[in-house]
Formats: C-alpha cells, structure tokens, sequence
C-alpha cells in the first residue's frame, strides 16, 4: 500500500472512481460514427479526417504521464476533478466548433484531459496489495473498456440524422437543427457526464495518497521516479504495454478492413461485431479476472490469457469466410487479451516506488497509447501488401512473445 495515510480498499470510492474512467474514456471512440458526416459537413479531407481521429491518442501520449504525476505531487482528489473539468469544457469545445481547427483543438483537449483511468490506476495501488491489486485493476480496465465499446453507439444514436420527434424537439431546445447532422448533442451529452462524475468525486470521494513531502527538498518522489523508470524489469514491462496497445489498437481496426473485405458486411454489422469483441475485454477484466486471480494469481493469469488470446486468433484464421466461426474467435482472442493486458498493469506497479505510483503507470499508458498509434498504420499496410488476413498472423505473434515471457515468470502471492 501507499501514502501517508492510508484509507482502506475502494468501498464507496468505487461507483465514482468507476464512473470518472468510464466518462473520461468515451471521447476515444465517440468520433467514430461522425467521421463521414464531419468530412461532409466542413469539406475536411481524408488525410485531415485522420489527424482529427489520430490527436487523440498523440495528446494522451503526453497527458498521461503529466496527470500521473501531478496526482503523486497534489493528490488523486485533485487530479480526478481537474480532469474531469477539462474533459467536460473539451467536450464543449469539440461540439460548438464550426471548423476543422475548431474540431482539432477540441479533440486535442480530449485527449490532454481523458486520463482519469490513470489516476484510478493509481488509486488502485493507493488501496490494494497483492492479488487483490489485479482485481481492482480489472474493474478500472473493464470500465475504460466498456466505454470504449459504446463510444460508438452513443455518438450515433445522439447524432441521428434522421430522429425521432422526441430526439428532433430535443435537438431544437439545445439549438442544433431538429435534423441532419450535428455534432453538438453528444458532445452535450458527453460533458455532463463529466460534470456528473465530477460531483460524485467531489462529495463522495475520499483522498487515498497523502505524499508525506509536498514540495520539500529530498523529496522521495523526485529520488525514486527516475531510478524506478530505468530499471530493467519496469523497462521490460513498459515494453509490454507498448505491445499490448499495438495489439488492442490493431485488431480491432484489422477487423472493420476483414470484415468489409472477406464477408462484406455493412458499417452497422460491422459496428455489431466490435461491440462483440469489446464485450470480451470487458468480461475478462470485470468479471473473470478476480476469481481467475485469486486461483492462481496474477503471474500465471497473465499466461492462462495469453493461452486463450493465441487459441482464438488461431481459430480465426482457420475460420476463413464463415464468419460466426472467426467472430468466436475474436472474441475468444479478446477475452484472452482482457486478462492478460490488465494483470501486466498489476505486476508494473508492484515494481513501483509507492511516492511514483502515478507517473510509472501514466508512462507505461503513453507507451500503451503509442503502440495504438502505430498498429492501424501497420495494418492497413499489410492488408495492402498481402491481403485482410494478415494483420493477424502477425498479431499472432506478437502474443506469442507475450505468452514466452509469461512462462518465465515466477509465481508470487505478495
């Protein structure tokens, strides 16, 4: 455990802490469905659609690192409201721009502001020891997960081009037009969940890390963050992360080009099937995860997921065209994915000084983040170059270095 004075486990921090990951990480996916409507509506071109999407995860790349530690020099509270308020201006922002400029600095502002997962990691290592730190971790995962399964199909049923009365007098109150695209709604939906999430935290929410040396000289946080950065086995495991984000980022943008390619599905189908592959991850890390982890602990979870991530990529690819066949396996691949991404979380900040808990996992995060950057890119080239398929062969291989490093790792119940 850490800090100066030490609270017991989450408790009644939970449904806030929960709902502070949950709110802060829709912005990463409630884009998605406006991408052809912003293109048509501000005349943004292709290239320029792709910024908009990519500065998300470029500006969390810098955020995550920053919020870490500011929650390890201030307190989790303090960094958990600020983050929130800037998620729900940055929302305000993204909705009443009427330029491609406009829309890039509000989603710019997104992505500097969405990193209360981060801060609830940390959380989660204030509050836990053991076993039971994977545990937490998972519902921190499982809700980052689940809103990144939603995103969406909340930004779609707020956008409604053609709505319902109901929705249509709605948009009219708030002063978007009663039809035809309009960004403005979800984004207003999106800021109050913010904003609700910021009032739960703010009355609910009690302090977990009291840093014992605010601002002294030989303050520990400044002696251990860099000696515990460099060390080889944080090295290794902030490696990992990177992995594990090319793989999460990858395979579901893979999935869209197969599933266009190989059974020509339509956008909505196609929509379906990545809420099937979310619903994976979220049922891996929310619900699997602790019992799974209290049989055998996190070290050999890490492996039993990798085993079942591998298992279901594999039958993916033996599936070809039929298409319930390669969906069972994604999701399989996703469940596996769910388990052993979220217990690399657990095992980092074991290696951890407690005054560094927050900088180390907003670095292993940005690590996280860049390997999302890079896997789409890489994917579209290899579907270029030797057809849908594949992006997954070489996901299949990456998980292999996974699971290889999972077996060497010793069994431990501290």
């Amino acid at each position: 455990m850490s800090g100066g004075a030490m609270a017991p486990a989450l408790g009644a921090r939970a449904p806030g802490l929960l709902l502070a990951v949950f709110v802060s990480s829709i912005p990463a996916t409630l884009i998605l469905p406006m991408m052809p409507s912003l293109g048509e509506r501000y005349g943004i071109s292709g290239p320029a659609l792709g910024l908009l999407f990519a500065v998300y995860p470029l500006m969390s790349v810098v955020s995550a690192p920053l919020w870490g530690r500011i929650s390890d020099r201030a307190g989790r509270r303090p960094a958990l409201l600020g983050s929130l308020a800037l998620s729900a201006l940055a929302f305000l922002v993204f909705g009443l721009a009427e330029s491609w400029l406009g829309l890039l600095l509000g989603r710019a502002a997104q992505g500097l502001a969405g990193s209360a997962r981060v801060i609830g990691f940390a959380v989660v290592s204030d509050v836990t020891s053991g076993e039971e730190r994977s545990v937490g971790m998972g519902r921190i995962t499982a809700a980052m997960a689940a809103a990144y399964t939603i995103g969406p199909l909340v930004g779609a049923a707020f956008l409604a081009e053609q709505p319902g009365p109901m929705l249509a007098g709605l948009r009219v109150a708030l002063g978007a037009p009663a039809d035809g695209f309009d960004q403005l709604l979800p984004c207003l939906v999106g800021a109050a969940l913010n904003l609700l999430a910021l009032a739960i935290i703010a009355l609910r929410f009690r302090e977990t890390w009291q840093p014992a040396h605010r601002g002294g000289q030989g303050n520990p946080a400044q002696a251990g963050e860099p000696r515990a950065l460099f060390s080889l086995a944080v090295v290794a495991l902030i490696s990992l992360f990177l992995v594990s984000g090319f793989v999460q980022g990858t395979v579901q943008f893979s999935f869209t080009l197969w599933a266009a390619a190989a059974i020509q599905w339509s956008a909505r189908e196609i929509a379906v099937g990545m809420f099937v592959l979310g619903l994976g991850f979220v049922v891996a890390s929310g619900g699997l995860m602790r019992p799974l982890v209290r049989s055998v602990g996190s070290e050999r979870c890490t492996l039993v997921g990798a085993v079942i991530d591998l298992a279901g990529l594999a039958l993916f690819l033996a599936a070809g065209a039929h298409w319930p066949l390669a969906l069972a396996g994604l999701f399989l691949s996703s469940l596996g994915g769910g388990l052993w991404g979220t217990t690399i979380i657990s095992l980092l900040s074991r290696q951890a000084p407690d005054e560094a808990q927050g900088m180390m996992i907003g670095v292993a995060n940005s690590a996280s983040l860049v390997g999302r950057v890079a896997g789409p890119p890489a994917a579209g080239l290899l579907v270029e170059l030797q057809g849908p398929r594949a992006p997954f062969v070489l996901l299949l291989g990456c998980v292999l270095l996974i699971a290889a490093w999972a077996a060497r790792l010793r069994p431990s119940r501290s």
